[in-house]
């Protein structure tokens, strides 16, 4: 995200540890066994302190006692208590880099918060629920929640919410790229903060209204903008804050052809970067120090320069990637130990049922020794006793297997999300990698084409000629390489078009080569699925290239239909053939994966020296 987001900056400060808070909590931890005992002082005294001390010391203990503290709310019925530790446990998993769960709690404290009509925490979780949106990239959900908790903060004049809602309105424009509108909102913000002590709030405020003006093109007005803010933050010595200032104005003066103030304000965003240990600010700082020196013609200090960015960013990416990994990996873990605490209850009750069922017994064998003149008596009176103990175990054991029901329902409905979540996951990163294969590696590769043209061969002799020859062919053929990878991960047509239309073009363009001739039919043109159509276009490339390249094939001929709810694709060539499918390399083992993760069927029919054919069948 280009700007910090609002909420984010302001409820982080002050939550570092220091010497004097750690010896407190190691007092309150040597004599938390005494102090749980009252759970009111428990809570109303000690909450805040272990929240906010392990949330930057151990998170994990940091939700640990938020959640002590919502069992000991709800139990003392203060739902106010209850919504607060929720949006806390909310913040928690977002510093975490868990967005979803951080949305799914702040749900949960905006119901609980309408049912008690508690005004005031609406409007905050409203407003950071369309953060969270924002930070997904979803705008219009982002802008229906921010617009809504700015309505309520207006009816009851509450100034903080007023002001963080127009900043992220301002925000959310900028990034639709509707600058006239961003301008709009941050105009409004500086009138509110005419006032406003907080120099950090106030710089963002103006070098949010500098750049939705420089994207207007009114140069002059933006940069004495700029210039405010830099003033502000100078004299509070917000580092991080300040080289984001000048990155922008790297952009503004580059967009302008002021090559030299854009890479005097890119070095200026590195020193202080640095400074305010900030990566992503040196590698955005780098890609312009970059893209000024390659428009200077100075080709070999603009590359040094795109090797830092690129490295920086391959860091940076890995630790989001890492991130969404350990989210995933938090909700599995998550699931299975509800599952594990679903078996354990279960196994209690079997026990207790087990238990009650011995003594029945040994109430029958003492009754019947001891008292044996009244054994009718006690019989009957035992019988009735133990159908009532019975008929409660029976109604408790039914409502307890609905339970598990339910659990067991919400589990599978939570797996089907998370497997939603991670094709989406996997669907972005595919579009990451095709995107960085194009305009990186392709534009490193122009770039070595370009060097290397710049080589005079009138110096060289035959043999060195020969040489630069065969490089220049095999940068070429890198390039188309990249280009073709980088198309097939993921073609734009997929999304636009949908299966039948893409796979048409793909096969048009391999005809044109006349390297093999293949025939396509369908019976449908509608698009489908958006994983089922992923996965198959991925088979049926990858069985195109097993033809290509394996099979001495000259005709090849691949029929897709839609029948019911299965849909059978069914693909032959009259190549050589081959004996074993099992042991045909990785190719056919991709394909069975990818077969089998859409719960469908493979047949592989091939002869030697006569042809190959293959059927799959799909439901959806």
């Amino acid at each position: 995200m280009k700007k910090c987001l609002f909420v984010l900056a302001i409820l982080f400060c002050g939550n570092l540890p220091n010497f004097a808070q750690k010896a407190k909590i190691d007092s309150i931890l040597a004599h938390l066994p005494e102090i749980r005992k009252n759970d009111s002082i428990y809570y109303s005294k000690y909450s805040g302190i272990l929240i906010d001390y392990y949330r930057s010391v151990n998170i994990d203990s940091s939700d640990y006692f938020i959640n002590e503290f919502i069992r000991i709310s709800k139990k003392r019925k203060k739902p106010a208590a209850t919504i607060y530790l929720l949006t806390q446990l909310a913040f928690n998993a977002n510093l975490k880099g868990n967005l979803f769960q951080s949305i799914e709690h702040n749900y949960e404290a905006l119901a609980l918060a309408e049912k008690n009509e508690e005004n005031g925490s609406i409007t905050f979780i409203e407003r950071i629920l369309g953060e969270s949106y924002y930070q997904l990239k979803q705008y219009d959900k982002a802008k229906k929640l921010l617009n809504s908790a700015l309505r309520k903060a207006n009816a009851f004049k509450n100034e903080y919410e007023i002001t963080a809602c127009l900043i992220d309105l301002g925000n959310v424009e900028l990034e639709l790229k509707k600058y006239s509108n961003a301008e709009y909102y941050f105009r409004q913000v500086l009138k509110r903060l005419e006032n406003e002590a907080d120099p950090l709030i106030k710089g963002i405020a103006f070098q949010n209204l500098a750049v939705s003006i420089s994207k207007q093109n009114r140069i002059d007005e933006s940069l004495e903008l700029f210039q405010k803010s830099i003033s502000i933050l100078q004299k509070a010595n917000q580092y991080y804050q300040l080289s984001n200032v000048n990155i922008d104005l790297s952009e503004l003066y580059f967009t302008n052809k002021k090559y030299g103030k854009s890479i005097e304000n890119a070095n200026r965003a590195i020193r202080l970067g640095t400074k305010s240990n900030s990566p992503d600010i040196i590698s955005k700082a780098n890609l312009w120090l970059y893209k000024n020196y390659k428009i200077l013609g100075k080709k070999n200090i603009a590359l040094d320069y795109y090797e830092k960015h690129i490295q920086l960013k391959d860091s940076l990416n890995k630790q989001d990637f890492q991130k969404r990994i350990n989210s995933l990996q938090f909700e599995y873990e998550n699931a299975n130990n509800k599952i594990k605490i679903a078996q354990q209850n279960n196994e209690i009750l079997a026990k207790q049922n087990e238990n009650l069922e011995l003594q029945k017994n040994r109430n029958l064998i003492i009754g019947g020794t001891i008292l044996a003149i009244l054994l009718a008596s006690i019989l009957y009176w035992n019988r009735i006793k133990l159908r009532k103990i019975n008929e409660s175990l029976e109604l408790k054991v039914q409502e307890r297997t609905a339970e598990i029901t339910e659990a067991n329902l919400n589990l599978l409905r939570k797996n089907n999300e998370i497997s939603e979540a991670l094709f989406k996951g996997q669907t972005i990163e595919r579009k990451r990698v095709a995107s960085e294969l194009h305009d990186n590696l392709s534009s490193l590769l122009s770039a070595v084409k370009m060097s290397m043209q710049a080589i005079k061969p009138t110096n060289l002799n035959d043999s060195e000629k020969k040489i630069l020859e065969s490089v220049k062919d095999m940068t070429s053929m890198a390039y188309n390489e990249v280009r073709n990878i980088s198309h097939n991960i993921l073609p734009e047509d997929l999304e636009e078009k949908g299966l039948i239309e893409t796979l048409k073009n793909v096969i048009k363009k391999i005809n044109i080569s006349e390297t093999i001739s293949i025939n396509f039919k369908s019976n449908f043109s509608e698009k489908l699925d958006q994983k089922i159509e992923l996965n198959l276009y991925s088979v049926v490339l990858e069985l195109i290239n097993n033809i290509i390249k394996h099979s001495n094939a000259n005709i090849s001929e691949i029929v897709i239909n839609k029948e019911a709810n299965s849909l059978f694709l069914q693909i032959t060539d009259n190549g050589k053939g081959f004996e074993d499918a099992q042991n045909h390399g990785n190719g056919l083992s991709n394909i069975n994966a990818r077969i089998e993760a859409m719960n469908g069927m493979i047949e592989i029919i091939s002869e030697k020296n006569i042809g190959t054919k293959i059927m799959i069948s799909v439901p959806i």
